[in-house]
């Protein structure tokens, strides 16, 4: 049974989840000397494999009792869930079909737009965590914490999201479009408001199920800082790095399991008494497993065969396989080619797989790009590009003009290879998550160009008369320290 109860937090009022009745079979120990406890972080979408979870699991419940969370990122990166509609229905269909305990809410769960997100949470029979956001201007139903019985253990998880989307403010790294409704607050500045929860909870374990990714060298919080700051955790299950992850910091165990689906994680939790005696964790390979349940198999399948039609249209071809620099500039020089632009610059982390070798499909090309951002273009000098790159701090890759960065001081070069003068004036195309992002060193007045990123990229990719091939040409701009 799932009770819905109301915690202040902070002035806040925040819906909470308390389950108190277990949905797993009957465990012959009064208190469960053992709990097992799987995850999976950053699926972006992959289904394939979550028809072989579901005998691992249901295999593990025979021996004692099991939890399964997400810590975050289950959309953006397969087409079938990001153009079905609903978008991402899928999968959290699939997931209420394993019958998934919690979700952590990653920075992509945001990428469809509030009206989705809020469809999505409505759909889930399970509940949604974020401690570090506050919701209570709007209609959505995101608990900080839940603690679920387990065998007669309680198990608290705490979610978490990163918050670097944004300079100079608090938000994740998704199209701030898509979270203008939201406050969102540093994990650092919430995480000390739950030290008592573990006696009010009268938890037995806790856990921090993190989408902050497992350390970074910026000024807020990872995995390793949410360890080494607080006591509160017994174990961080992480995500949003897409890690590999198994280490123990400050006494606190930190797991992380990869991503797109490859692995799932387990955490098995060993008890003595009224303590935990032991934590040890160990990832499994899913294209190893060969048994997967036939029912959760069909789903999956119908979904595929229902998008398939459409996104496996080949519109061209490669020689080569490509790494992802090479995609980066396959990508940039494609939405320079189409818009007629001198110059073309493009955020590493809106690259999302690589070109490979063979056909080329509409499918490859929306796995490369899933935000399906729009295009902007500026005017604007080669003072203000040089200004732009240097405060912005950030890597790009970029096609067209010539970019020579030495001595912190930007030169640029025409096709002809002549240097640029700084007063000269130039066009700049970029996504609009870039522009929205970087509004505050952008220009206000820009050109909305009328296709998106993919739907750009599909032009090009249809309009050429060779096969692609970028090997050797990966062009990176980084003006940071």
């Amino acid at each position: 049974m799932r009770k819905n109860l109301i915690f202040l937090i902070a002035g806040i009022a925040i819906p909470v989840f308390l389950l108190t009745q277990c949905s797993q079979p009957t465990v012959d120990v009064h208190r469960a000397e053992k709990v097992s406890i799987f995850f999976v972080n950053d699926a972006h979408g992959q289904l394939e494999n979550f028809a072989k979870i579901k005998p691992l699991i249901d295999s593990q419940k025979m021996r004692n009792p099991v939890l399964l969370v997400s810590s975050g990122d289950m959309f953006s990166g397969n087409p079938v869930v990001d153009y079905f509609q609903p978008k991402g229905y899928p999968m959290i269909d699939v997931m209420n079909r394993l019958g998934f305990d919690a979700l952590a809410i990653g920075n992509h769960e945001f990428d469809y737009g509030e009206e989705v997100l809020i469809e999505r949470i409505e759909q889930s029979t399970f509940p949604w965590l974020c401690a570090n956001i506050d919701t209570s201007q709007i209609s959505l139903l995101i608990s900080p914490y839940v603690t679920i019985c387990a065998g007669d253990r309680n198990i608290t998880f705490v979610g978490f999201v990163e918050t670097g989307g944004k300079q100079g403010t608090a938000i994740p790294s998704t199209h701030p479009r898509r979270v203008e409704n939201y406050t969102f607050h540093h994990a650092e500045d919430v995480v000390g408001q739950f030290d008592e929860l573990k006696a009010t909870t009268n938890s037995d374990l806790m856990v921090a199920l993190s989408h902050l990714g497992f350390s970074n060298t910026e000024s807020h919080a990872g995995d390793v800082q949410l360890a080494l700051e607080n006591s509160l955790f017994d174990v961080i299950i992480g995500g949003h790095s897409h890690s590999r992850v198994d280490t123990v910091v400050s006494g606190v165990l930190i797991c992380q399991a990869g991503s797109y689906l490859n692995y799932i994680g387990q955490v098995d939790v060993v008890f003595d008494d009224e303590e935990v005696k032991t934590l040890q964790y160990k990832e499994v390979f899913l294209d190893t497993l060969t048994v997967h349940d036939d029912v959760l198999r069909e789903h999956v399948d119908r979904y595929n065969m229902e998008m398939n039609t459409h996104f496996d249209e080949q519109i061209g071809c490669s020689n080569t396989d490509h790494t992802i620099g090479e995609t980066g500039r396959f990508y940039t020089e494609a939405i320079r080619s189409e818009l007629n632009v001198d110059l073309v610059l493009q955020n590493p982390g809106g690259v999302r797989w690589k070109v490979q070798k063979g056909a080329v499909t509409r499918r490859q090309i929306l796995e490369i790009d899933p935000f399906n951002n729009g295009l902007v273009i500026y005017k604007l000098s080669v003072s203000n590009v040089a200004t732009f790159l240097k405060q912005s701090n950030a890597r790009f890759y970029y096609a067209g003009y010539q970019l020579n960065y030495s001595n912190r001081e930007l030169q640029m070069f025409d096709e002809a290879g002549h240097q640029l003068a700084d007063t000269v004036t130039i066009s700049l195309a970029v996504n609009d998550y870039i522009a929205a992002v970087y509004s505050h060193l952008l220009p206000r007045s820009y050109q909305e160009y009328p296709l998106k990123s993919s739907e750009t990229i599909i032009s090009y990719v249809r309009s050429l008369t060779q096969s692609i091939d970028f090997t050797g040409s990966s062009q990176v701009v980084f003006f940071g320290d």
